[in-house]
């Protein structure tokens, strides 16, 4: 199963949760008997609202974002890799303290590292800095209600998952691993360009610590290749400066080891595995059926079967019980060509609010989910040239209206709209500008949308 699709299912969720269900009869029909799985019809439930109601054009400019939010932290990788090797190094000819050097490389780098590696143990510390960094960052582009929720269905997709660990651990290690292999980089043209001379100092370490330290966590990196200094060489360059080359051209060595060794290795480690768990956990990933949302909507898709009874038999009476399946969509009467209805009018509106020509049929004032679902099914088997939809200009502009017209406008070669009450006095009404905006973003024709019965001629006897 595809992370966007559980992605896209955790959206359309958080959404419903958030505003309330989605008017989606239509779509639960023409999916209940569908020769899929319950997930399946899930899927492509929330794939279709997606799309009517533009909810995944908010994911794509989220996830677009985050990419970039990813570019800008490489591009601060790699800056800040340039600036840590000439920082470090830089043009100076004078001794470098070899310690100094490898606390200023590779400090930082090891102790986020061991932090990450504690974190492992501790179910809480899921989030690494650099991962809450990337999240603020793609946060920073929009704060729409849509934007918003895909991002929050997205973290909830992943901890559903339990990938949040490896998705901001990839984040993190794929930072480091990028700024240590320029810093690397940066250390060798440095070192192959210019001339510089090594030593270490101490007040409070022994020499013998000191060498003790050094072949310790050059060992490993001896073993691949790189230069190990002498136990003599080590003691030799403490607080002096070598007069043979050789010393310092070994120093180098040794210190392009660490950086490769315990820098860049164990960080492109980290960075694999953590990529690889995140992907394992991924693809592992299911919808939550038990959930009370998903539940709930399962059984809604799930077809209706009725009972009847089928002779086993034509010989003798003996009879067994069988389930078949059935359309819900009930076939109602044809409206014709043309037709008015009325959506959730108040009880004193007069219907019908004019006298309608013949040939246009009259299916009245939808009310209930019920009411409107006749009415969609019928249109649905018996399209209309153009249906005329009587609305209250007075009402708050209602979601549920909206996909009402939507639904209606796939059975209809055209809608027109009729506002009844868009006048205060002689003005038209704030809220009656709001319904016309709001039809005109839905796709209707402003020739199409009336304010006043005496636009009507076309629709109402003369």
């Amino acid at each position: 199963m595809r992370f966007r699709d559980l992605w896209l299912v955790e959206t359309i969720s958080n959404t419903e949760d958030e505003l309330g269900p989605f008017e989606d009869q239509q779509i639960v029909n023409s999916l209940r008997n569908e020769q899929i799985s319950i997930d399946q019809k899930i899927i492509k439930r929330a794939t279709k609202l997606a799309h009517r109601d533009k909810i995944t054009q908010s994911m794509d400019k989220w996830a677009m974002f985050s990419k970039i939010a990813l570019i800008l932290l490489a591009l601060i990788a790699i800056f800040s890799g340039v600036g840590l090797a000439y920082g470090s190094l830089g043009a100076s000819r004078s001794s470098i303290n070899v310690l100094s050097l490898f606390i200023t490389l590779l400090g930082l780098h090891l102790i986020s590292f061991i932090f990450w590696l504690i974190s492992l143990f501790f179910g809480k510390l899921n989030v690494t800095l650099l991962g809450r960094i990337w999240i603020w960052l793609s946060e920073k582009v929009s704060r729409s209600p849509n934007y918003v929720r895909s991002i929050h269905s997205f973290l909830t997709t992943i901890n559903k998952a339990k990938a949040t660990r490896w998705l901001f651990a990839s984040v993190s290690h794929g930072f480091w691993l990028i700024n240590l292999t320029i810093t690397t980089i940066f250390i060798i043209i440095l070192l192959t360009t210019r001339s510089y001379t090594f030593n270490w100092e101490t007040t409070i370490l022994s020499s013998d610590s000191f060498a003790n330290f050094v072949e310790f966590v050059g060992y490993i990196p001896s073993l691949l290749g790189f230069a190990m200094p002498s136990r003599d060489m080590i003691l030799n360059s403490s607080n002096t400066i070598s007069n043979l080359f050789a010393d310092h051209e070994t120093w180098s060595w040794w210190l392009i080891g660490q950086l490769t060794i315990w820098g860049i290795l164990i960080r492109l480690i980290a960075f694999v595995v953590s990529f690889c768990m995140l992907r394992r956990r991924l693809r592992k990933a299911h919808i939550d059926m038990e959930s009370g949302g998903i539940a709930t909507l399962a059984k809604r898709l799930e077809f209706n079967a009725v009972h009847t009874y089928k002779p086993k038999d034509e010989h003798n009476r003996n009879y067994e019980l069988e389930n078949i399946r059935v359309s819900t969509n009930t076939i109602k009467h044809n409206l014709g060509r043309y037709a008015i209805v009325g959506i959730d009018l108040a009880p004193r509106e007069v219907w019908p609010p004019f006298a309608p020509r013949d040939g246009i049929s009259d299916a009245g004032i939808l009310d209930g989910r019920t009411e409107k679902q006749k009415f969609l099914d019928s249109i649905s088997e018996h399209p209309l040239e153009n249906v005329l939809i009587v609305l209250d200009g007075k009402q708050t502009p209602d979601r549920g209206i909206q996909y009402q017209i939507k639904n209606f406008s796939q059975y209809a070669g055209e809608i027109s709209v009729f506002l009844l009450n868009s006048f205060d006095g002689t003005e038209i009404s704030d809220r009656a500008l709001v319904w016309k905006n709001i039809l005109i973003e839905l796709g209707i024709s402003e020739k199409n949308i009336y304010l006043h019965e005496s636009e009507l001629n076309k629709w109402k006897t003369l």
